[in-house]
């Protein structure tokens, strides 16, 4: 699960730096604060949440998509 967690985290980031975002203006995008943003992308004390990943990826104009094999 870290694994994934740590793959979803170095998406989001690349997405948002592509975008042009700090991630303090990320965290106005999404209506939240600099520090979730930060956690989102380093997560280091807690797993990322699918909610999480799929509030975040929708304020950058993308989808979540879960395969399981």
């Amino acid at each position: 699960m870290r694994e994934t967690t740590l793959q979803i985290a170095k998406e989001l980031k690349r997405i948002r730096e592509e975008a042009g975002l700090s991630k303090a203006e990320f965290a106005r995008l999404v209506g939240t604060s600099r520090s979730v943003i930060t956690e989102a992308e380093n997560p280091t004390r807690k797993e990322l949440t699918l909610r999480t990943a799929v509030r975040l990826a929708r304020a950058l104009g993308k989808k979540v998509y879960i395969e399981i094999r």
